[in-house]
This record gives structure tokens, sequence and C-alpha cells, in this order.
């Protein structure tokens, strides 16, 4: 469908990515989020129309004002709801490592969904496929001295259609539980039995990162100041409006159903824990309201304003995309396909093998990639290889591309008994109901 807005095309179609509100359908007035010459909401650097722009009740900014870019629904500098702190939410991101994860179509199509709340189509949000999900959140407390300030990060509870209004009201939920890290029934029943693999119980709950005056290495941390589970730590720079931080060990969610049979069987909630992730924001002003834009400026009506691989929805601030600047710490420069925000870590190949997803596969499997898969014999679970576990050179524990021990790129001499993570997102501002409050996914046991 297609209308306009005082003679400009604007398309109110389906889109990708989370965008930060509920949109009434006004035809009576300008609604759209023009571009500005900042890296506004439509981004093509100048005052035309933006076919694909969404609604300007899609966020709490005026159109052109900074922080409409990425649709933020909370203004950070100046929120009567939990005042004084930083707070975001992932709406996109891409994963580039490990190659099984970034050129799998099917599982990319889920998380997409999983990343996004459904605010309607003058949101460009998908309307059918929005889950809610898999959401990144931060939540940094600025109103002690600068010493004491701790930013707490973690996934959010899952957000039931129809709720998304009421978390933009009220404040998405981190989660918080307890994980029988083993093979789910969905595993089970594709496997035909449960495979000898040994239990394991995560405590699923965000980090909690001390804030440091002076950046750092994770080489430096490692050595001389070693985290311990549940803690990070990270620097704020004020000159280049950036975060660095690190963490021991984080828990990705996702949790795509709505139906209580399916989160009580625990099939369709998966936890992956991200070994040392290190995380880089580089938000787009000092407001902090964006890291990154939607690129409506991208995206065409006759596409129904949906993003896509070739012509992603999110991205970095227009003229970071338009310099192709490489931010510190990112291994890609700011193009199509990039975000603000960028996530590296590893996985271990163990942590994997406990987890089953949509294809009836482990992670393990999913993650090394079919061809890789097919060539060792491994099956759909790796745990079933016959040479699992032996040291050998079809073993899948040892089969990976990245050393947990050293935390380095394997050389021949470290044993890579984990695949290496590289993560692009776009976060906007978004209310995130303070720690120590936490949420129990249905179907999971509480901390």
């Amino acid at each position: 469908m297609v209308r306009f807005r005082y003679g400009a095309f604007a398309a109110v179609a389906l889109g990708v990515g989370s965008l930060g509100g509920k949109c009434d359908d006004l035809e009576d007035e300008d609604t759209s989020i023009v571009p500005n010459a900042s890296g506004g909401a439509g981004g093509s650097g100048g005052g035309g129309a933006v076919e694909c722009a969404p609604a300007a009740k899609c966020s709490v900014f005026a159109a052109n004002a900074s922080g409409a870019e990425c649709m933020a629904r909370r203004d950070n500098t100046s929120a009567t709801k939990y005042p004084g702190r930083r707070q975001m939410r992932s709406v996109w991101n891409r994963n580039t490592r490990p190659l099984g994860l970034a050129t799998n179509k099917l599982l990319s199509a889920t998380l997409d969904a999983a990343a996004e709340l459904n605010f309607g189509l003058e949101c460009n949000s998908a309307a059918n496929d929005a889950n809610g999900g898999y959401i990144l959140a931060l939540d940094w407390d600025t109103t002690v001295p600068e010493t004491e300030q701790v930013a707490w990060v973690g996934y959010t509870d899952r957000v039931p259609k129809g709720q998304e209004q009421k978390a933009a009201d009220e404040g998405l939920c981190m989660a918080g539980f307890k994980y029988d890290a083993t093979w789910s029934a969905f595993g089970i029943e594709a496997a035909g039995a449960r495979p000898t693999f040994p239990l394991e119980t995560w405590t699923v709950k965000p980090s909690k990162n001390q804030r440091v005056m002076q950046d750092f290495t994770v080489e430096e941390v490692r050595t001389n100041r070693p985290l311990e589970e549940g803690q990070g730590i990270f620097y704020f720079n004020p000159d280049k409006n950036s975060i660095h931080g690190y963490t021991k060990t984080s828990y990705i969610l996702v949790n795509i159903t709505d139906i209580p049979e399916q989160q009580l069987a625990k099939t369709y909630i998966n936890v992956v824990p991200i070994r040392e992730p290190e995380l880089r924001i580089v938000f787009n002003d000092a407001s902090m309201n964006c890291a990154g834009r939607h690129r409506a400026d991208a995206l065409l009506s006759d596409e129904q304003c949906r993003g896509s691989a070739e012509r992603p929805g999110w991205g970095c601030k227009l003229e970071d995309e338009l310099s192709g600047v490489k931010h510190e710490g990112f291994t890609g420069k700011c193009e199509a396909g990039t975000g603000a925000a960028f996530v590296s870590g590893y996985f271990k190949i163990a942590d994997l093998e406990r987890t089953v997803t949509i294809l009836s596969e482990s992670l393990c499997v999913t993650y090394a990639g079919k061809t890789i898969a097919d060539e060792k014999g491994w099956g759909k679970f790796c745990s079933q290889s016959a040479d699992w576990g032996k040291g050998t050179a079809n073993d899948p524990l040892i089969n990976g591309d990245w050393c947990s021990r050293e935390n380095k790129a394997k050389d021949g001499v470290c044993i890579p008994d984990s695949w290496k993570v590289e993560t692009y997102l776009v976060l906007q501002a978004f209310p995130i109901q303070p720690a120590p409050t936490l949420c129990v996914p249905n179907g999971q046991g509480p901390l």
C-alpha cells in the first residue's frame, strides 16, 4: 500500500528491525519523518521526501530531531521514566561470524523477526513476523559518581504480541532464570534418543559492568584483573561518544513463541553463552539516543519497504556510512550491512551442542556450517559422531576456529574448541526496567 503525505510518496508496508512506537494512521497530517543532513531518520542528507519514511509518531522525537533517525522511544537526556539512566535496546543485528550462522538464511530470518517489536506498518514493522524474543538491552545508571556507575547488559524477556506499547511505556524486562543446558525435547525427538552428554544448569542473567576511567585491552584484563562470572567492565569516551565493554560471559536468549505448551516444553527457547564478549558502541551524538539509524532512504515502496541482506533497513549514521569510517575495535567499515555497535567473542563448541535449533539440529552443526558437518560426517548432532571427544581430526570438539584458553584464533598449536562470534547491531533508546528487576520466561526456573 502506498499513500501520499503532502504530495510525497511514502510506503506504509513491511520492514525489518524493531522500531520504537505505536503509530496511528493519521491521513490528514504530515506524519513522515524527513531526513536531515546529520544522519537523520531518512538519511538521504537533504530535505526531500523519502518514500519509505516511517510516521513521525513512531518516535518520541520530532522529525529531523536527533533521536528520530533510529525511532528512539526514550530521551536519555531528560526522561521522566527511570531518570538519570542511559537505556538502549537492539533493533537490528547481523552476524558475520561464525560462517554457519552468517550464511544460514532460515536462521537469520528467524532472528530478524525475533529482534522486532511490531508497532505497525506505518513504522515499517513486519506485522506478521515480529515476535520480540531476541533483544539485547543496556541500562546504565548515571545517578551516582562516575567511579561508582554500573551498566547492566543482557537479553530481555519476550514481549507477547499485543503488548508492544506496554513495553514502550513501562520498559522491557531483562531475563533472569535457571536454564537446564541439555538437549531439548525438540532435539531428543529429532535424534531419536538422548545422547550421553552431561547436564549443566546455567544462571542466565544480565552482566553487571563496572565503569572504569581508562580504556583497556582484553589481554590486560585477562592478565591483571580477571573477571568472575556475571562481572564486566566498561569505559565511556565522552570525546567520541563511545562505549567499550568487556564481560566474562553473557547469555544470548532467543524465545520465539507465545504458545504456553511450547514454552513449558522448552522447545522454542534457546540460550547460548557467548564467552568473553567485547562490546563496542558508537553513539550518533552526545544524547546517546541512537547508535545507528533506520535506512528508510535505502528502502523501496515497490519492495514493501522491507529491508534485506542486499538492502539493509538499518545501519550506521549517514555521515559514517558515506565516509566509510572504520570505528575502533570493529572489523569492518561503516557500509550497508554493518552497524554502529559491534560484539565479538566466542562460542564454546560444547555449549553449542546443548542447544537445538528450529532446523532440528544442534548449534554445533549449524554454526560449523552444513558443508563442514557433512564433510566430517557429524550428522545433525555433533555428540553422536564416533569421533566426539576422541581428539581425532574429525572430532567436533576441536574443529572450531578459535581457542578459548588463549582467546585467540587457531594457529596449529592451541586447541580450537570454539567458534569466533562477530555481530553488528543498531541500538535505539528505549525504556528498560532497572535492575534488580528481572523476569522469568514462562516454563523456566527462577534464580
